[in-house]
């Protein structure tokens, strides 16, 4: 069972080097980045690495921490995970959108797919997808994501549990024709799932809560923007968190780990990170 206690057990093992991005657009911004570095390597969960202005860093430092310096944090951190000079990056406090471009243009990919370990104000964990509002709105999206799924339950040696979502109860079948195409996909999409992955997959409709009391290890939203408004609604209303979503294209090559800049500390980002290393035995 994926608890916050293993994920962090892990990451002391490994003690992985992580790059992370500083963002010099705000105080906060800085000041949580640097004290979450800080704070992960003090309790053995990584040996961060501080990508950004290195003078504005240096204003938040305590603790003896390596810093790139770069005015593109957002360009270096994606080349310093390219050339494989860390076992993992992190967005950290940068951009979402000029780290997406320049993840795409280093990778050559012309989508990307994120899965995302979340908890629930219970503290249980599961993954989770989409988290972008451009991601996983097709068919063919879902399914990929599903497979990244599997790939990364079997690295880390969890019985995967799936979970459909669509935008109804099934007994809601007729009352909408929007609600109709999503139970329809939801239910094609599960039977689909069972025939060539895997037979432990279920379609939920709309009762997110059942996959969740269920044990679902995984869990699937029926769009980017439905995705993004459950990963919001836990993490800034519900009393849950976003610990990270890893681009599930690059791994086992390289792994990158997003976050949203909100997220109050990224100590646990950095533990994730070590620990999604470790799983694919990458060490630099």
């Amino acid at each position: 069972m994926l608890t916050i206690e293993y994920v962090r057990g892990i990451a002391k093992e490994r003690f992985a080097k992580v790059a992370i991005g500083v963002s010099s657009e705000r105080e906060d911004f800085i000041s949580k980045t640097v004290s979450s570095a800080i704070a992960a390597q003090k309790k053995g969960f990584a040996k961060a690495i501080l990508v950004g202005d290195g003078s504005e860093i240096r204003r938040y430092l305590t603790d003896e921490l390596e810093i790139v310096h770069s005015d593109r944090p957002w360009f270096e951190i994606v080349k310093l995970v390219k050339e494989n000079y860390v076992d993992a990056g992190i967005r950290g406090s940068l951009s979402a959108t000029k780290v997406i471009k320049e993840m795409k243009k280093a990778f050559k990919l012309t989508r990307t797919h994120r899965i995302a370990l979340l908890s629930t104000f219970k503290g249980e964990l599961f993954f989770f997808a989409p988290v972008g509002i451009d991601e996983g709105n097709e068919l063919m999206d879902k399914q990929i994501l599903v497979e990244h799924a599997l790939n990364l339950h079997k690295k880390l040696g969890i019985e995967p549990k799936i979970a459909i979502l669509s935008g109804g109860r099934k007994e809601d079948f007729g009352r909408s024709s929007k609600v109709d195409k999503t139970l329809k996909e939801g239910e094609f999409l599960a039977n689909m799932i069972k025939e060539r992955l895997t037979s432990n997959v279920k379609h939920y409709g709309i009762l997110i809560e059942d996959a969740i009391s269920e044990k679902a290890t995984f869990i699937l939203a029926p769009d980017g923007i439905s995705g993004n408004l459950i990963f919001r609604t836990l993490e800034f209303l519900g009393g849950g968190r976003g610990i990270g979503a890893v681009y599930t294209d690059l791994i086992p090559k390289n792994i990158f780990v997003d976050v949203s800049r909100a997220t109050t500390n990224y100590v646990d980002t950095l533990a994730f990170a070590s620990f999604i290393s470790r799983a694919f035995r990458k060490k630099v």
